[in-house]
């Protein structure tokens, strides 16, 4: 007797056990703008339907493998109706080929609220809930923002070209957006990581450009630009290329400020070591009738600071860095500095966060202090870098003292913000994805970029 045997198989080898049902399904955390749902399930993989109440079609989010999941972007007051779906193993046959996968489960038809939008209160101050800004619908990223004659100027990265939008100061509406800086062609090269700063009626935007499609790509050939924005008339400047001071390096990452009457750039120089790590100094240099008066480096305690920005604080520029060679010792951690200038001499460098990783730090002065935000996922160990809150960080004079809370903290990757003082308050915008780096299960879904405001709590509680 022949007989052949067929033995199925999930992708990953194991056999698949859809046994079961998605059960449990239950909302909590409700916001003003987002319901957070969690369920049990026999299955990894799922994808989460959501309407508004009366709403005829379904909206599908994808790719979700956790048993929870935050709904954002949603309207205040609303009630919507929420289902998940199971999705079982694909299937593998004694050939190799896909087999018809067993069917989906699905969760019955849950109901939920959002709330009222309300800030959250914390050191005397409302942190108001966020909302996306509508210059693209989706792919935006490195936010950056300044304000001038009563409208924000918002830059942005997009499929590797450089926006800018005007957005309405009462209500983030966006008045238009132009291209700054084309994608670069024919050779596919990353633009992003901008700054941005106004100095004598221009916005004056830094960026980074990498030749990641040339295969004989090296972070040694990066190099940081500059142009600048006439706000009065609108035209565009010719870029300027930044090459290194110290020879054989990438300039790479960095920022702008206005100091003393001066307009000060910073950026760090970058090239691998014998062992083949990168290594980085930060330099800062002002920039005065088209040229580099001085050059500056900074006596950093790491051999690898990573994602600086710089800005005034009273008297002083105040620096921001990550400290990346920390985590070639310890996982997952990256703590975050700060270390004042006066101009000639730079201050012992303070510790201003030091759990978990922490990023991409920008900030301004609001009365005494100093206000910075950033990525943080502090909350989150071990979930393979996939989720962020922006945190805020208040800064005494001399950073005697620091405190820290997390602002936005939706279960997301927030990432990459920016920050300005205006209208006796701050004003904030950063990007939003579901992302996991180097994750086969990566979602890869950019929501674009977000803007808020941080009030006095004095206001009345109105955003």
């Amino acid at each position: 007797v022949l007989t052949d045997c067929v033995s199925l198989t999930s992708a990953s080898g194991g056999r698949p056990d859809v046994r079961g049902a998605i059960s449990d399904l239950t909302a909590s955390r409700h916001s003003g703008a987002s319901i957070y749902l969690d369920w049990k399930s026999p299955l990894e993989h799922h994808e989460v339907d959501w309407r508004a109440e009366g709403q005829s079609g379904w909206n599908t989010i994808a790719n979700v493998w956790s048993p929870f999941h935050n709904v954002i972007m949603l309207e205040p007051q609303t009630a919507y109706e929420f289902k998940v779906r199971g999705l079982p193993p694909r299937l593998i046959d004694e050939n190799g080929k896909p087999a018809a996968a067993a069917p989906a489960l699905e969760s019955s038809v849950f109901r939920a609220a959002t709330a009222k939008l309300e800030p959250k209160r914390w050191e005397g101050l409302q942190l108001w809930p966020t909302q996306h800004i509508a210059s693209f619908p989706d792919q935006q990223c490195y936010p950056c923002i300044d304000v001038y004659k009563g409208a924000f100027y918002v830059v942005e990265a997009r499929q590797y070209g450089i926006y800018l939008s005007r957005l309405r100061e009462r209500d983030f509406a966006v008045e238009w957006t132009k291209q700054l800086v084309p994608p670069v062609k024919p050779v596919s090269c990353y633009q992003g990581i901008p700054d941005t700063c106004i100095f004598q009626d221009k916005l004056w935007v830094m960026w980074n450009r990498q030749a990641t499609g040339d295969p004989k790509y090296q972070i040694m050939d990066s190099r940081q630009l500059v142009l600048q924005y006439d706000l009065a008339t609108g035209q565009i400047s010719e870029s300027l290329t930044i090459e290194s001071t110290k020879p054989g390096c990438g300039t790479w990452e960095g920022g702008l400020t206005v100091y003393q009457g001066r307009l000060w750039m910073m950026w760090m120089e970058v090239w691998l070591n014998p062992a083949g790590r990168r290594r980085t100094q930060i330099v800062l240099r002002p920039y005065e009738d088209g040229r580099f008066t001085e050059t500056i480096v900074f006596p950093c305690p790491s051999e690898y600071p990573y994602g600086p920005s710089i800005n005034v604080f009273g008297d002083r520029l105040i620096l921001l860095w990550s400290d990346l060679a920390a985590g070639e010792q310890r996982p997952d951690f990256e703590p975050l500095y700060c270390t004042f200038f006066d101009g000639k001499d730079f201050s012992p460098s303070v510790l201003i966060h030091g759990e978990g990783r922490s990023r991409y730090a920008k900030g301004a002065q609001l009365g005494d202090d100093f206000y910075c935000v950033y990525k943080c996922n502090t909350r989150y160990p071990k979930s393979g870098y996939m989720y962020h809150d922006l945190a805020l960080t208040r800064i005494s004079a001399d950073a005697r003292q620091v405190k820290t809370t997390y602002w936005v903290d939706d279960v997301k990757y927030n990432s990459s913000p920016d920050m300005i003082q205006h209208d006796g308050g701050l004003m904030a915008v950063y990007g939003k994805f579901e992302h996991a780096y180097g994750n086969p299960r990566d979602p890869a879904l950019n929501h674009g970029s977000f803007i808020g405001r941080i009030r006095p709590d004095t206001a009345p509680s109105s955003n």
